[in-house]
């Protein structure tokens, strides 16, 4: 897949899962709604008992207290491990909100526990898909993700082995109804930043790995023999130089632009200001900088590039030529001018 196309359905299994949420919420709500019809009956129940004890009781016959029951679990005492219903009832505003809070709280446990849906259906518009894949809303990009979705909409082959089609798409008055497969759903996934740096694939590629091995937790080491393997190079020096421009990328074009904080507060996502390479022999290592650290500052000056030497041009001979020979000599002159103040290095 394209780093568009990874990026498009990474947005959509997070569009799936809110709207998964919200599908269970709603009928946790409904369980909830239930659960306070069950506590309304029961305290019906529990005054006609009463009225059939007190009469009872007017004529003179022994009839004992009635057993108020409730949907939420009652507790004797201040024990907190019995169960037994109370003979003394609970406030009734009170009783509702427990009933409501119990059904919503064991429905949505349920739910959790429950597998994914065959299908989960998504109604959203190609602008507010684009949005929320932090991509821009051009001509470009809608073109390229009908056809993103149309590559989505078929069989996909991952490392090999071909999986069935990731979404079923059928279009509704300039919307997308996108019927999502719960099997691509109940894989495990890793948690990756979005927008994605989608305007080069091996930055793309590189920065998936990164947040998959987790080189805060693990050493992080490899070699480019190995990395050429796993971006698919025939050559080491090959992957060497494209894991240098992919760096290069992530580190002045799409890390600067992040919202790092809001991605470590809300999404426990964590990404270091600024991607090094360490090199020990034959491997290599990957480590994250943090602003305001020594190894930060350090890397920071290996980075920054001298600018060269330009001649000044009064210093060139630019007057017209008698004749060619005194021209070739001037160009003779300028060249050794040019070369003297490092011009050609």
């Amino acid at each position: 897949m394209s780093p568009f196309e990874i990026a498009i359905i990474g947005t959509l299994m997070s569009l799936t899962r809110q709207q998964h949420g919200e599908n269970n919420h709603q009928r946790a709500l409904a369980a909830g709604a239930k659960g306070i019809e069950r506590e309304l009956a029961f305290d019906k129940t529990f005054a006609d008992d009463w009225a059939e004890v007190k009469a009872l009781r007017r004529k003179g016959d022994a009839a004992p207290a009635p057993m108020r029951q409730h949907v939420a679990p009652t507790f004797t005492l201040q024990e907190g491990h019995s169960t037994a219903p109370r003979y003394k009832p609970v406030n009734m505003g009170k009783a509702l909100r427990n009933a409501g809070h119990h059904t919503y709280r064991q429905a949505k446990k349920r739910r959790r526990r429950a597998p994914m849906p065959d299908w989960i259906v998504v109604d959203v518009a190609r602008t507010a898909l684009l949005q929320a894949a932090g991509l821009t809303l051009g001509a470009r990009n809608i073109a390229r993700l009908d056809e993103a979705l149309k590559t989505l909409s078929s069989p996909i082959k991952i490392d090999g082995e071909e999986t069935p089609p990731f979404c079923v798409l059928e279009k509704f008055e300039g919307r997308l109804l996108l019927s999502i497969s719960g099997e691509w759903l109940s894989w495990q996934y890793a948690k990756v930043p979005l927008p994605l740096p989608i305007k080069s694939s091996t930055a793309t590629e590189l920065l998936l790995w990164l947040q998959y091995i987790n080189i805060y937790r693990s050493k992080g080491d490899s070699d480019y023999t190995r990395l050429a393997e796993k971006f698919g190079y025939d050559r080491a020096w090959r992957a060497n130089r494209a894991v240098e421009r992919a760096l290069n990328y992530l580190n002045e074009h799409y890390l600067p632009k992040l919202n790092r904080g809001l991605l470590q507060k809300e999404h426990k996502i964590h990404l270091p200001d600024f991607y090094d390479v360490e090199s020990e022999g034959a491997r290599i290592r990957f480590v994250g900088r943090e602003q305001g650290t020594y190894e930060h500052d350090r890397a920071m000056r290996k980075r920054v590039k001298k600018p060269k030497r330009r001649i000044e041009r009064e210093r060139l001979d630019d007057s017209p030529a008698a004749d060619d020979a005194e021209r070739k000599a001037r160009l003779w002159r300028n060249l050794e001018t040019r070369e003297l103040f490092g011009e050609f290095e």
